[in-house]
């Protein structure tokens, strides 16, 4: 069933939707479905759809999120300084680059600059402003 075919969008066409497409995904990924489907500017106001969200809250029930693995400053200088460069020296840049991403919106403008050392190619230094 593809919301799109639907004419009325009434509680229970979305408590069917949402049944069927609990089957298929996460209970997360049905609350992002959830967020998109009130995000779009229809004359519905799902809030006022009583059984909607308590339904969505039991499919929910007994799910686990995954939680997302962070490295560690010691994890990435480990990284940065023991693994060989000719297989990952891609991967330390983009690493680097997307640390001097971050840092950028650090109320100090100083410039900051990073050096890779490689045994096949000559060193390079990055300033970043």
């Amino acid at each position: 069933m593809v919301l799109k075919q639907v004419q009325l969008l009434t509680e229970n066409v979305l408590l069917i939707y949402f049944s069927k497409r609990a089957e298929k995904i996460k209970p997360s990924t049905l609350w992002s479905d959830y967020s998109m489907i009130r995000a779009i500017k229809m004359d519905v106001d799902l809030k006022k759809f009583l059984k909607l969200t308590p339904s969505m809250k039991n499919q929910s029930v007994g799910s686990q999120c995954k939680k997302t693995n962070v490295f560690t400053k010691e994890d990435i200088h480990t990284f940065l300084k023991k693994v060989p460069d000719n297989r990952y020296l891609m991967m330390k840049v983009v690493i680097i680059f997307g640390i001097a991403g971050a840092c950028r919106t650090s109320k100090t403008n100083k410039p900051r600059s990073f050096v890779i050392h490689c045994q096949s190619i000559k060193t390079i230094k990055i300033n970043i402003m």
